[in-house]
Protein backbone atom coordinates (compact mmCIF):
# COMPACT_ATOMS: atom_id res chain seq x y z
CA UNK A 1 0.00 0.00 0.00
CA UNK A 2 2.98 2.53 0.82
CA UNK A 3 5.21 1.09 -1.77
CA UNK A 4 4.47 4.56 -3.93
CA UNK A 5 5.84 6.71 -0.83
CA UNK A 6 8.75 9.47 -1.52
CA UNK A 7 11.01 9.26 1.28
CA UNK A 8 12.57 13.05 0.77
CA UNK A 9 13.84 15.55 2.65
CA UNK A 10 11.66 19.40 3.22
CA UNK A 11 14.52 21.72 2.95
CA UNK A 12 13.62 26.07 3.34
CA UNK A 13 17.16 27.13 1.78
CA UNK A 14 15.35 26.50 -2.08
CA UNK A 15 17.15 28.05 -4.83
CA UNK A 16 15.83 30.55 -7.67
CA UNK A 17 17.10 27.76 -9.78
CA UNK A 18 15.13 25.06 -8.10
CA UNK A 19 12.01 26.92 -7.47
CA UNK A 20 12.32 27.86 -11.10
CA UNK A 21 12.64 24.61 -12.14
CA UNK A 22 9.41 23.15 -10.34
CA UNK A 23 6.94 26.41 -10.74
CA UNK A 24 7.10 25.33 -14.15
CA UNK A 25 4.45 22.62 -13.59
CA UNK A 26 1.99 25.40 -13.61
CA UNK A 27 3.10 26.12 -17.78
CA UNK A 28 1.30 22.55 -18.31
CA UNK A 29 -1.73 20.85 -17.99
CA UNK A 30 -3.81 21.23 -16.30
CA UNK A 31 -2.86 25.03 -15.64
CA UNK A 32 -1.16 25.86 -18.89
CA UNK A 33 -0.32 29.10 -17.31
CA UNK A 34 2.03 31.58 -19.06
CA UNK A 35 4.65 33.04 -16.93
CA UNK A 36 7.75 34.53 -18.07
CA UNK A 37 10.81 34.33 -16.66
CA UNK A 38 10.71 38.07 -15.11
CA UNK A 39 7.21 36.63 -13.22
CA UNK A 40 8.68 33.40 -11.77
CA UNK A 41 11.39 35.78 -10.37
CA UNK A 42 9.04 38.17 -9.09
CA UNK A 43 7.15 35.19 -7.38
CA UNK A 44 10.18 33.70 -5.97
CA UNK A 45 11.48 37.48 -4.35
CA UNK A 46 8.00 37.82 -2.94
CA UNK A 47 8.56 34.72 -0.47
CA UNK A 48 12.21 34.57 -0.48
CA UNK A 49 12.97 38.07 0.21
CA UNK A 50 10.27 39.92 1.25
CA UNK A 51 7.34 38.52 3.51
CA UNK A 52 6.95 34.68 2.57
CA UNK A 53 8.44 30.94 3.16
CA UNK A 54 9.15 28.86 0.36
CA UNK A 55 9.89 25.34 1.21
CA UNK A 56 11.50 22.61 -1.05
CA UNK A 57 11.01 18.73 -0.94
CA UNK A 58 14.11 16.95 -2.43
CA UNK A 59 14.87 13.44 -3.30
CA UNK A 60 18.11 12.22 -4.04
CA UNK A 61 19.22 15.90 -3.75
CA UNK A 62 16.86 16.84 -6.25
CA UNK A 63 14.05 19.67 -5.79
CA UNK A 64 10.89 17.83 -6.58
CA UNK A 65 8.00 19.65 -5.12
CA UNK A 66 7.75 23.30 -3.64
CA UNK A 67 5.29 25.13 -1.08
CA UNK A 68 4.77 28.77 -0.53
CA UNK A 69 3.37 30.62 2.59
CA UNK A 70 2.95 34.03 3.54
CA UNK A 71 0.92 36.14 5.98
CA UNK A 72 -2.36 37.23 5.05
CA UNK A 73 -2.37 40.45 3.37
CA UNK A 74 -5.76 41.98 4.44
CA UNK A 75 -7.22 43.37 0.79
CA UNK A 76 -5.83 40.89 -1.70
CA UNK A 77 -8.25 38.06 -1.48
CA UNK A 78 -12.16 37.97 -0.81
CA UNK A 79 -11.34 36.21 2.73
CA UNK A 80 -11.64 38.02 5.89
CA UNK A 81 -10.93 37.42 9.57
CA UNK A 82 -11.27 39.14 12.70
CA UNK A 83 -8.35 41.65 13.25
CA UNK A 84 -6.80 39.68 16.33
CA UNK A 85 -6.06 36.61 14.13
CA UNK A 86 -3.07 35.81 12.57
CA UNK A 87 -3.50 34.29 9.48
CA UNK A 88 -1.12 32.41 6.77
CA UNK A 89 -1.79 32.12 2.97
CA UNK A 90 -0.37 28.98 1.27
CA UNK A 91 0.14 30.31 -1.66
CA UNK A 92 1.54 27.57 -4.21
CA UNK A 93 1.97 23.73 -4.16
CA UNK A 94 3.40 22.19 -6.69
CA UNK A 95 4.98 18.81 -7.31
CA UNK A 96 6.64 17.78 -10.71
CA UNK A 97 4.73 15.21 -12.68
CA UNK A 98 6.75 12.46 -12.48
CA UNK A 99 6.96 13.04 -8.62
CA UNK A 100 2.58 12.87 -8.01
CA UNK A 101 0.81 10.61 -6.28
CA UNK A 102 4.09 9.79 -3.41
CA UNK A 103 2.64 11.74 -0.76
CA UNK A 104 5.20 14.69 -1.46
CA UNK A 105 1.91 17.29 -1.63
CA UNK A 106 0.73 16.07 1.38
CA UNK A 107 4.11 16.21 3.34
CA UNK A 108 4.66 19.63 2.31
CA UNK A 109 0.99 20.54 3.26
CA UNK A 110 1.51 19.07 6.70
CA UNK A 111 5.45 21.18 7.27
CA UNK A 112 3.27 24.06 6.31
CA UNK A 113 0.41 23.56 8.69
CA UNK A 114 3.42 22.83 11.65
CA UNK A 115 5.44 25.73 10.34
CA UNK A 116 2.80 28.32 10.79
CA UNK A 117 0.96 27.08 13.99
CA UNK A 118 5.29 26.99 15.29
CA UNK A 119 5.20 30.99 14.14
CA UNK A 120 2.09 31.39 16.25
CA UNK A 121 -0.68 31.91 13.36
CA UNK A 122 -4.25 31.08 13.95
CA UNK A 123 -5.37 30.01 10.83
CA UNK A 124 -4.27 28.93 6.96
CA UNK A 125 -5.98 29.31 3.87
CA UNK A 126 -5.67 28.66 0.55
CA UNK A 127 -7.40 29.53 -2.75
CA UNK A 128 -7.67 26.46 -5.42
CA UNK A 129 -9.45 25.43 -8.40
CA UNK A 130 -13.09 23.68 -7.91
CA UNK A 131 -12.97 19.61 -6.38
CA UNK A 132 -12.05 17.53 -9.79
CA UNK A 133 -9.54 19.58 -10.88
CA UNK A 134 -7.14 20.29 -8.76
CA UNK A 135 -4.17 18.37 -6.58
CA UNK A 136 -4.08 20.98 -3.91
CA UNK A 137 -7.89 20.79 -3.59
CA UNK A 138 -7.72 17.14 -2.41
CA UNK A 139 -4.16 17.27 -0.66
CA UNK A 140 -6.17 20.27 1.39
CA UNK A 141 -9.21 18.54 2.00
CA UNK A 142 -7.43 15.23 3.21
CA UNK A 143 -5.05 17.69 5.94
CA UNK A 144 -8.20 19.19 7.73
CA UNK A 145 -9.09 22.33 5.52
CA UNK A 146 -12.86 22.98 4.90
CA UNK A 147 -13.89 25.13 1.96
CA UNK A 148 -15.31 29.00 2.46
CA UNK A 149 -18.47 28.15 1.15
CA UNK A 150 -19.51 31.86 0.22
CA UNK A 151 -16.42 33.05 -1.33
CA UNK A 152 -14.90 32.21 -4.94
CA UNK A 153 -13.02 34.77 -7.42
CA UNK A 154 -12.42 34.60 -10.84
CA UNK A 155 -9.07 34.68 -11.58
CA UNK A 156 -7.51 35.72 -14.69
CA UNK A 157 -3.94 34.67 -16.69
CA UNK A 158 -2.29 34.46 -19.75
CA UNK A 159 -2.46 30.73 -20.87
CA UNK A 160 0.06 29.17 -23.10
CA UNK A 161 -2.68 27.17 -24.76
CA UNK A 162 -4.94 29.50 -26.74
CA UNK A 163 -7.92 27.70 -26.80
CA UNK A 164 -8.05 27.71 -22.97
CA UNK A 165 -10.01 30.28 -21.34
CA UNK A 166 -7.93 33.19 -19.60
CA UNK A 167 -9.89 33.13 -16.71
CA UNK A 168 -11.24 30.58 -13.86
CA UNK A 169 -13.32 29.88 -10.76
CA UNK A 170 -11.15 29.84 -7.59
CA UNK A 171 -12.53 28.39 -4.50
CA UNK A 172 -11.11 29.15 -0.85
CA UNK A 173 -10.36 26.77 2.18
CA UNK A 174 -9.48 27.31 5.66
CA UNK A 175 -8.00 25.31 8.45
CA UNK A 176 -7.87 26.48 12.02
CA UNK A 177 -4.60 25.39 13.61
Amino acid sequence: MFSNICVGEIRDNVSYEDFAKVFKVFTYAPFFEDWSSEMVLNAYNTFKVKDGYIFGYYFEDECVGILTLRPIIPGEHPVTYPSDVKVMYLSDIAVMPEYRGMGIGTQLFLHGLRHSKVLGYDFIYLRTNEKGTSMSYHIAEKCGFKQIWDLCQEVEFPRTKTDIPTTDLRIFMDRKL
